[in-house]
């Protein structure tokens, strides 16, 4: 009996430890399901670790193409303002341009603005100027038309020289030099009353410069205007001529007061600049000459029977005979 009993409970014992090896064996196999999942679950997170630092580095790129975008909208936000600030200077200039030519109306006659009556043509009275060292009387003594004693400016220029004490003008008295460098010429203003400028001023053609008087070597109240041309620093040329440099000014003067005064009379009248024609002569003469922006289209005119045609720029007036292209001719301002 004792026997039987001890070989049921080998038996039950060995059931119970094939049951516990099955179990663990059931269990390792579960622990290397899990770890298999483990593996494949930190797989999966470094694949997601790679993909991110992937995004992280689109995502600087990115930031660094913003980067990028953002100085070169904030370098064409600066080029606009400066290009605003441009064309509001150049219209500021216009504008200050157009006024000028508008109060230049005033005074279109010039040197007096209702006219001139000559009194003493160039070269006359030889015996009287030999004492002077002159072969005649070296310009033109004028007195003006109707009550206006202001002598105006016959073409723009540089004030080079002013003489407001009359002993120190010696035989010219109250003088003013101008110096027209477009045409390279030399304008004197002698036996002033007053003078209304001052040496380096800028004046424009129309503009008072001083009051009609008799100081220094004068017979009476009068203007003697002279003319000499000059070299591009503004020196007399020509001294020997037996004048002294001056020339006879009745022809310029008579252009400055006929065929010049229609052009500017014209181009005063015409309406603001259409678009720019940049194949005209009259535009690539004023862009050869530095007159700068166009103000008006081009305008004809007729003077004495002939066409011609003008037009304004923020420097000067430009105009030529229709046809004769090769000798276009222009009015500073």
């Amino acid at each position: 009996m004792r026997g039987a009993v001890s070989k049921k409970c080998g038996q039950s014992g060995r059931d119970r430890f094939g049951i516990r090896k099955a179990e663990f064996g059931k269990r390792n196999s579960e622990s290397g399901i899990w770890k298999a999942e483990f593996g494949k679950r930190n797989l999966e997170s470094g694949i997601w670790k790679a993909e991110f630092g992937k995004r992280n580095l689109e995502s600087g790129i990115w930031k660094a193409e913003f980067g990028i975008w953002k100085a070169e909208f904030g370098k064409r936000n600066l080029e606009s303002g400066i290009w605003k600030a441009e064309i509001g200077k150049r219209k500021a200039e216009i504008k200050n341009q157009r006024s000028k030519i508008k109060k230049s109306k005033l005074a279109m006659q010039v040197p007096f603005a209702l006219g001139y009556i000559l009194t003493q043509p160039f070269g006359a009275n030889p015996l009287d100027y030999a004492r002077f060292g002159l072969d005649g009387h070296e310009g033109l003594d004028l007195i003006p038309q109707g009550n206006d004693k202001k002598v105006y400016a016959v073409e723009s220029g540089v004030v080079i020289q002013d003489v407001d004490d009359p002993v120190q003008g010696k035989a010219y008295g109250i003088h003013v030099v101008i110096y027209a460098p477009v045409n390279r010429r030399l304008w004197t203003y002698a036996h002033l009353a007053e003078n209304y400028v001052k040496t380096g001023e800028r004046v424009l053609r129309g503009q008072p410069i001083g009051l009609m008087g008799a100081t220094g070597n004068a017979r009476g109240a009068h203007l003697h205007l002279g003319l000499r041309t000059a070299d591009s620093n503004g020196n007399p040329i020509n001294l020997p001529n037996g004048f002294k440099g001056f020339v006879d000014p009745t022809a310029t003067l008579n252009q400055l007061n006929g065929l010049e005064q229609a052009a500017w009379d014209r181009a005063n009248a015409a309406q603001p600049w259409m678009p720019v024609n940049n194949t005209a002569a009259l535009w690539r003469f004023a862009q050869a000459n530095g007159l700068q922006d166009q103000q008006t289209d081009e305008i004809s005119f007729t003077y004495n029977g002939e066409p011609y045609i003008t037009q304004a720029f923020n420097k000067g007036i430009v105009y030529v005979k229709v046809g004769d292209w090769g000798n276009i001719k222009f009015i500073p301002k």
